[in-house]
């Protein structure tokens, strides 16, 4: 009882924080453009991005710590556990310089890569200033998460990211208003990243014995390249557009494609959280072989994920180009309404959450090394796309080369788990995909009958609107549900109930 309080504390509390995050996430560009400009937008965007390139370094190593401190923690073996955070410390530690090297690099040469009216020393030293946060997130605080993490209390570590969220927002934003120089703010907003490790390391040395003498392991650190391919290829492939914007476009339009992604981002970081809960469940009936079940749990975890993506995706086509109305209103130095952009962005993401079940299908079964090949295509058509496609369409070009490579890799996966795993008919995929879209194409219809589309030009009728979008959405849906998917709700139902009597 005590391990199912934790889980769902657990979820519950890292839910809180992604809604906090990207809460923060729309508030502070929003203040930013309002007092800088879109250009400084797309700035300090652009260097995050490029700082970011760090996690490259990192390799696929939080998985492995991870995996090797569940067993210590079981048996409360603090010798090990101590060899592993050791080991893992050190390493970590080693990245942080690695970083220190990498953003000199990035502050020497990004200034000659941009467009903007500022001067060299200024890029350089914003470049320095943003790469603190990053820097003591390697160095200071990773370590200590993955140590909660596996011993279930990540809720401690989502309460101390909220705290320093909530911090980070409420003061920047009062200098951002009070337009005090972008360095300045980005240098106080890391003086108060320092108080993440604290509170970790505060945490940590009352609840848990670390021996800091034990020594290394070096066999641990030997495993990081099992995951390595994996995490590079879908590293490169989630931070390819800003990059190729940031160098061949202008950081205005870096500042508005990171207007739209972050209503996408929005509903990617919803449908991937929702979609935690059921990898564990299919990794434990994969293992035991149990077919028919698994099928059945990875239905209804299909259609759970077509329910919601369909829903966000289909109210976001509905309302996306007024919340860009009412957000970016009194922003005149740039055009960020642009339809054929946000209608791409929104198909290449929805493609993206609905690819979830059959990605996290081929990890539960360990078919880590057979999809890798998936992962990397993925990474590379999204480059080469993107790139020859930028030339001719602008940031267009960027979202059709997202959109190409995401559908590939859905297709791929699918195809995957036809032959290897789950040995599904094609029709289950195709039957889902028409189905919503039939129910996005009737709620459109609807909408355009029954709900006003002018003047929402206040957020409170924006907020009005949204909720009567939202209602006529789900009602078609869930009317198409009892039409079309009665006989496998009925299964799950049955099983449900099942696994009450026998718990």
């Amino acid at each position: 009882m005590e391990s199912k309080n934790k889980t769902l504390l657990n979820i519950v509390m890292f839910l809180i924080f992604q809604m906090v995050l990207i809460i923060s996430n729309f508030i502070i560009p929003r203040i930013i453009l309002l007092n800088y400009g879109s250009e400084i937008n797309g700035l300090v965007l652009s260097i995050t991005q490029f700082l970011n390139y760090i996690n490259l370094f990192e390799g696929g190593v939080s998985g492995v710590v991870l995996a090797a401190l569940y067993k210590p923690l079981s048996e409360n073996n603090i010798d090990e556990i101590s060899s592993v955070i050791k080991t893992a410390e050190l390493f970590f530690k080693k990245i942080g310089k690695y970083f220190l090297i990498y953003t000199i690099g990035i502050a020497v040469l990004f200034p000659f890569f941009v467009k903007i009216n500022l001067s060299y020393f200024y890029i350089l030293i914003l470049v320095l200033v943003i790469s603190i946060s990053i820097f003591i997130q390697y160095y200071y605080a990773l370590v200590w998460k993955l140590l909660l993490q596996a011993d279930k209390k990540s809720y401690v570590s989502s309460y101390i990211q909220i705290f320093i969220t909530i911090l980070l927002l409420m003061i920047s934003a009062y200098f951002m208003y009070k337009k005090l120089d972008i360095i300045f703010v980005k240098m106080i907003s890391a003086g108060i990243f320092i108080l993440q490790p604290l509170l970790y390391t505060y945490y940590i040395g009352k609840r848990y014995i670390i021996k800091k003498s034990k020594e290394i392991n070096n066999s641990l650190l030997a495993q990081r390249w099992e995951g390595f391919g994996i995490n590079i290829a879908a590293f490169i492939h989630n931070n390819t557009d800003i990059v190729l914007i940031t160098l061949f476009l202008t950081l205005k339009d870096v500042s508005v494609y990171s207007i739209y992604y972050l209503i996408v981002y929005g509903i990617k970081t919803i449908i991937t959280s929702i979609s935690t809960g059921f990898s564990p469940i299919l990794g434990n009936l994969y293992a035991k072989n149990k077919k028919t079940k698994l099928n059945i749990y990875f239905g209804i975890y299909e259609y759970v994920i077509y329910f919601f993506s369909f829903l966000f995706f289909s109210v976001a086509s509905e309302n996306i180009f007024s919340f860009i109305e009412n957000y970016t209103r009194g922003v005149t130095d740039t055009e960020y309404h642009r339809v054929v952009f946000a209608y791409l962005m929104i198909l290449s993401y929805l493609v993206f959450c609905l690819r979830e079940p059959y990605i996290n299908m081929a990890y539960s079964s360990g078919a880590f090394k057979k999809v890798t090949k998936f992962a990397y295509m993925e990474a590379i058509i999204n480059l080469t796309l993107s790139l020859i496609f930028l030339k001719y369409f602008g940031l267009c070009g960027v979202a059709i080369g997202t959109l190409i490579s995401i559908l590939y890799r859905t297709l791929a996966q699918i195809y995957f788990l036809r032959k290897n795993i789950l040995y599904r008919r094609y029709s289950f995929f195709l039957k889902n995909v028409i189905i919503f879209v039939l129910a996005w194409i009737i709620s459109h219809q609807i909408i355009k009958l029954l709900v006003n589309e002018e003047n929402i030009n206040t957020w409170l009728k924006w907020t009005i609107y949204s909720i009567k979008v939202s209602t006529i959405v789900f009602i078609v849906q869930i009317l198409i549900s009892i039409l079309f998917y009665r006989k496998q709700l009925k299964k799950y139902r049955f099983l449900y109930y099942n696994k009450l009597k026998r718990n």
